[in-house]
């Protein structure tokens, strides 16, 4: 087994660094549903106790699925798939909001592209959404 030791400070200054994982790190923060969750607690004046937070979704239902908890997670098909019991929230109520951003002064992917024309096209007819 050969093993090559690579040194990140021969690559990336701390700035190229901050900018390669900052897409990322806005990524994780602005898809979660902390902030969903945390509402609902709060609407309803409870504090949970919280073990374990994780990143992905389909981590915590499969955490759950093995006895580690309970969990809430946002309807997922894989949730089918899992020895778990489902149970739909109905009060309070809560909406998440969603948005799509890009900057045009960097080069924009032919996929991500056609994806950015297809959500335009299917959403700027509709009367609460509009393009900045």
């Amino acid at each position: 087994m050969i093993v090559v030791a690579i040194k990140l400070s021969d690559h990336f200054t701390y700035g190229r660094l901050v900018r390669f994982a900052l897409p990322s790190i806005a990524m994780m923060i602005f898809t979660s549903i902390y902030s969903v969750v945390d509402g609902l607690f709060d609407a309803i004046g409870a504090k949970p106790q919280i073990a374990c937070e994780v990143d992905e979704d389909q981590v915590i239902a499969g955490l759950v699925s093995c006895h580690f908890g309970v969990a809430i997670v946002p309807e997922m098909e894989l949730l089918s798939h899992l020895p778990v019991k489902s149970i739909r929230i109905k009060s309070p109520s809560w909406e998440r909001s969603l948005c799509m951003i890009r900057d045009s002064r960097f080069y924009t992917p032919p996929a991500a592209a056609l994806f950015w024309q297809f959500v335009q096209e299917q959403t700027l007819s509709l009367p609460f959404l509009s393009e900045y």
